[in-house]
This record gives structure tokens, sequence and C-alpha cells, in this order.
């Protein structure tokens, strides 16, 4: 491992967060100094690929952060620094393809990689390179992230429920060119054949792939927040549906792209049909359910929603409990029970009296469950974790900030499209 470069992240590291206390951090995410956003942008860019994937599933939760975090924050998501052409030349030129052209300038740069548009016999298509060096720091960034966020107190109750040796082991392996070509084919089997013939979900061909890049279709759409711009929120509303539809889809086959930030979707509008498309992009973080894990996910997804719909503990909800109880075998069922009903019907309480979304009592509800986490002793797998955060930020924007009932427009799609399958086990 580069010894010198290790190092410097971790100056970059502890020169970020050493000094920053509860109060210093609520600022940041409050939005309440402008210029303090800049500075704090700035430091994450050089703490690793790690902590810009942190902030970038941050920002989707407008419920925690301010609209002034998420503005200043939101070019993390496809604008961070990227590599010159000329340090990706080396790797084009060792394949020796012909018909490749590519632009010098990438048209997006994440935390992982950078994406260039360019041409390949005839066709228009990207070209991804993973950023030089990015497998070899991930597991320092991992380490070092829970060294100082343990060492300052800050965020560690959060962390101290992280499986973090699963964690740095999955990263690991999601982070190959290789490895994102196999995720896309088993994502896509996910898909009946009726959904990608009528190209409600849309996913990229892969014309070549090898260790530092991948060549696939450049697909036109829109990111989910231009679209709401130009198309409105019934529009929009309507493909955060089929949204959530496509991860109860990946639920059912057991394989869940575990990275839908606003970077990596698209949104298309086909105006001559009077039809909405979906584009999955990058999939190189892409969870692998085992059969408990699955059938964990999916009864919570059922239960949330009947949860949310009728308010009441049915026999989809016990049968999400008794999953949870299998996680956790030393804790009572029923004082997981307790626990559950009255944290949903606090979240809805709230959603009912139409609390601010920087409201205290929302981020109250997630410490609380994050304290009974700890002190039962309980280690969430990675897998686990990937899958909910992926939920979770699917759903958020619409809820909190058009003030849709957007569980109700999931549950009427499936009713109205013999879909509710999708949550049985």
């Amino acid at each position: 491992m580069n010894i010198k470069k290790t190092f410097n992240i971790a100056l970059n590291i502890a020169n970020t967060f050493i000094n920053i206390t509860p109060a210093a951090l609520n600022m940041y995410v409050n939005g309440e100094n402008t210029k303090s956003l800049q500075y704090f942008k700035n430091k994450i860019s050089n703490c690793g690929p790690l902590f810009i994937k942190a902030v970038q599933w941050l920002i989707q939760r407008p419920d925690l952060v301010s609209a002034e975090f998420i503005e200043e924050m939101k070019s993390l998501q496809n604008n961070c620094d990227y590599y010159n052409y000329e340090d990706m030349l080396p790797f084009i030129e060792k394949q020796n393809l012909s018909g490749l052209s590519i632009d010098k300038i990438p048209i997006g740069s994440g935390s992982l990689a950078q994406v260039h548009k360019g041409t390949f016999d005839n066709k228009s298509i990207i070209v991804k390179f993973i950023h030089p060096d990015t497998i070899l720091y991930l597991e320092s960034d991992l380490v070092l992230m829970k060294t100082f966020f343990t060492v300052v107190n800050t965020f560690s109750n959060i962390l101290s429920i992280i499986d973090v040796n699963d964690l740095i082991e999955q990263l690991q392996q999601h982070t190959s060119i290789l490895t994102e070509y196999d995720n896309l084919n088993k994502l896509k089997k996910c898909f009946n054949k009726t959904d990608i013939d009528h190209s409600v979900y849309i996913f990229p061909e892969i014309y070549f792939k090898c260790n530092e890049f991948i060549i696939e279709t450049y697909i036109q759409g829109y990111s989910p927040a231009d679209f709401l711009v130009k198309y409105g929120s019934e529009l929009y509303c309507q493909a955060k549906v089929l949204n959530m539809v496509g991860f109860f889809k990946m639920a059912h086959g057991g394989v869940i792209h575990s990275d839908l930030h606003n970077g990596n979707i698209l949104f298309i509008y086909d105006d001559i049909n009077d039809k909405i498309k979906i584009c999955f992009l990058d999939f190189g973080l892409v969870t692998i359910l085992t059969d408990e894990e699955k059938t964990f996910i999916k009864s919570f997804c059922k239960s949330y929603i009947n949860l949310i719909l009728h308010n009441n503990m049915n026999k989809s909800s016990n049968e999400f409990i008794t999953n949870i109880a299998s996680l956790m075998p030393h804790v009572e069922v029923k004082t997981i029970k307790k626990f559950i009903i009255q944290t949903f019907l606090k979240l809805k309480l709230s959603q009912r009296c139409g609390l601010s979304i920087k409201s205290e009592n929302k981020k109250k509800v997630i410490y609380e469950m994050i304290d009974f986490i700890n002190q039962n002793n309980i280690k969430i797998r990675s897998n686990i974790i990937f899958t909910l955060l992926t939920s979770l930020i699917i759903e958020n924007d619409v809820v909190t900030t058009l003030k849709v009932e957007y569980v109700q427009l999931v549950h009427n799609y499936l009713v109205e499209n013999n879909l509710t399958y999708l949550l049985d086990n």
C-alpha cells in the first residue's frame, strides 16, 4: 500500500473532523453558514471516496439535513474531482481497441469513478474509468473513518451498530469493473421480459470490459431533480413510484442496487406514448441477499406499507417482527414488537401533524432506534444496511418535500398491476 497517500488521507480526515463538535456538525447540516458549507465540502472531497459516498447518501434525506446543505453538497454526486484523460490513456492503449473515440473531459465524476462520452464502432457510448488507486485505499478509508469518528465521539453511536469488517469486505468486492458487469447481469434477471421489452426499466448494453474501464450504451435522460423541474410534480411522483416498484422487484429477486442516489438514476418521459421509463446506472454497489435477508427485507416493505396505510399490526407486520427476532435471538420478541410499534406510530404521527422536515421529533425517533440497537448489542450486516438505505432514499423527498401520500400511490400501483406478489414470502 502507498504509505504516503494513506498518511495524507489520514491528515485530511484528522484536519476535517478532529475539532468538530456535535454543535459544529449541526451547524453544517443545518446550513447556518454558507462559507462553512463550502469549507466542509472542500474538506470532504479530500477525505477519500467513502466520505464522499456518505455525503451522497445523506443529501437524499431532506428530513435530516437543510436545503442549504443539500444544495451545496449535491455537486458531490457527479461532479467530484477527476483524473486527467492522460492518466487513463495507458489503460486504453493497452487494449488496442479500434473504432474507439473518447472525449477528454468527463461528463461526470463520482466518488469511485469518472465517465466520458465517446463513440465506439459508430455507436454513442460512455466509458467509465475506475479512479486510479481506488481499490487500494478503500480499506484504509474505512478504518480511518471509524477511528476518527470514534476519537471525536461524532457518530460513534451510529458506527457501533455496523459490522465494519463485513462492510469493508463488501465494499472491496464492489469496486471492480468486472464485478460491475456481473452485477448488471444479475440485476436484469430481477425484471421480467415484459418490463424490459416495454422499456419500463432500461439497462445499458455492455460493449467492452476490462479491469480498468467499461464501455456501455449512452442513454439520454434526466436526473430526478432535473426531471422534476422539466415535467412537474405529477409525472415526477409517477416516476418515483416506478422507482420503488423497481426496488421491490430487486428485493423479490434477491439482488439490490445499493447506490440509488440521484446521480445513478435517469428518468425518461416518452411523450409520444405518454410513458415514463426508469434507467438505472452504475452497478458497482449491488447487494446479493441471502434467503434470510430477502425474507426480512420483503416483510419489512410489506409491513411498512400496511403500517402507514392502516396504522395497525397485521399478519405481515407480525411476520416482519418474527424475522427481526430471528436476527437477534437474545432479545425478547415482545420487546422488539413494542419498540417497532412505538417507532412507526411516532413517525406516522409526525407525518400526519405536518411537522417540518427539519423536525427534531423525527431525528429523535431515529436516535432512539439507534440506541435500542446499541443497548441490545446488535450488529447490522452490510447487506441489510445497504438495502434499507436504498429504500429510504427512494421515497423520502416525495414524502417530506412534495407532501405526497407516496405509500398510497405505491400500494395502488401494486394492486392495479397485480404486483402484490412481490412482497410475499
